[in-house]
């Protein structure tokens, strides 16, 4: 389709929209729904405003507020360098632009990743900064879903990498427990995008959850009932 024109669009609500209407196109009554990141807070969205429309939700280094964006900043000075601070912050008063948000990304690095040189597999030359950018991190601005975790009966997964300093294990932890079928896989010897670093253990811990298991050679059966 023809890409949507002004910031309107992009507001989270729109994306919400979306999955619905993919979801009805399929035929789908019932499905199970994941998301990582900003798609963790549409799919926590999605199963607030449509509660019999999911079988499980699992979220992948999804925060669950705005604190996210604190916790971040605070590892700032523990995880970067000084030379890495400067520039990181010379970018941030600049204009916004595709090179800024690509060099951004590539100096946080050590905030999403365990292994910093795993930021060239997010395919940066791709991303693009335009007003849809920044309407959707103003649709996000003071947002906190923490007290409306406990509406969402499905059974849930809460997946977080061992060393996300954006959205931390402990963070993932409040969340799992907050949801009233919540569970916790921490991948350890991940950060922000435990599909890049540790993509077996993710797959198994996802598969396991949706009533599958793994056999030894890697294949993938369905579980009897």
């Amino acid at each position: 389709s023809a890409r949507p024109r002004g910031p309107d669009p992009y507001h989270i609500d729109h994306f919400v929209a979306d999955i619905e209407g993919v979801a009805r196109g399929l035929g789908l009554d019932r499905f199970a729904l994941l998301g990582h990141s900003f798609g963790g807070i549409v799919a926590l969205r999605f199963a607030l405003a449509h509660p019999d429309a999911l079988s499980h939700l699992i979220l992948v280094s999804s925060p669950t507020s705005h604190h996210f964006i604190d916790d971040a900043e605070a590892a700032l000075p523990h995880y970067l360098d000084a030379q890495a601070l400067s520039e990181l912050n010379s970018l941030r008063d600049g204009e916004p632009s595709d090179h800024v948000i690509r060099r951004s990304l590539e100096l946080l690095a050590p905030i999403y990743f365990r292994d910093p040189g795993h930021v060239s597999e997010l395919g940066l030359d791709s991303v693009r900064f335009g007003p849809q950018t920044q309407a959707v991190w103003d649709s996000l601005e003071g947002f906190d879903l923490r007290p409306r975790l406990r509406e969402i009966q499905v059974p849930s997964l809460v997946i977080a990498g061992g060393h996300d300093r954006g959205v931390t294990p402990e963070r993932a932890r409040e969340a799992a427990d907050a949801l009233p079928q919540g569970r916790l896989a921490v991948m350890e010897g991940s950060g922000h995008y435990p599909f890049v670093e540790e993509p077996e253990p993710f797959l198994s811990a996802v598969l396991e959850f949706l009533g599958f298991k793994v056999k030894k050679r890697g294949l993938f059966g369905r579980r009897s009932s």
